[in-house]
């Protein structure tokens, strides 16, 4: 049976020492690197969980720093590409001056502009602390009509 989702009160637990343990066996079965990813299917955590379970193998010396900071560093080069599609598509519908028409797949800019936040938020969370920040680009949106 997996195990529960982790939420806060779940931190600090025996269920979170399971965790731990589990994440520790992933780490060894795999040459000293376990992906987010796999933890977040494995352990049925979030992102976050996830990553900060990853920084708590490395403490450990459960994980090798390198393949980390490789993982992170596509994860947040790939958040940045998402917020420049997002954001070239709040610039094509402001050029055209309707907000509310579907256009390169988003339902309106609304959708584009949430997208570009969520990537924004992803890119800053995966930058490492000391690095260059992702830039600011918190706009008004307009309504969809």
């Amino acid at each position: 049976m997996p195990p529960a989702p982790l939420t806060p009160d779940r931190l600090g637990t025996e269920t979170d020492t399971e965790d731990f343990a589990l994440a520790v066996q992933l780490a060894a079965q795999s040459g000293g690197h376990v992906s987010q990813a796999t933890l977040q299917r494995r352990l049925r955590i979030g992102y976050r969980a996830a990553a900060a379970l990853q920084d708590r193998l490395l403490a450990d010396g459960h994980l090798t720093g390198t393949a980390l900071a490789a993982e992170r560093e596509e994860h947040r080069a790939k958040a940045l590409r998402a917020h420049s599609e997002a954001t070239a598509a709040m610039a094509a519908y402001e050029a055209s001056g309707r907000y509310d028409l579907p256009r390169d797949g988003w339902s309106c800019y609304q959708d584009a502009a949430q997208a570009a936040r969520d990537a924004l938020a992803a890119a800053r969370f995966y930058t490492a602390p000391g690095a260059p920040q992702a830039p600011n680009a918190e706009r008004p949106i307009p309504t969809c009509r």
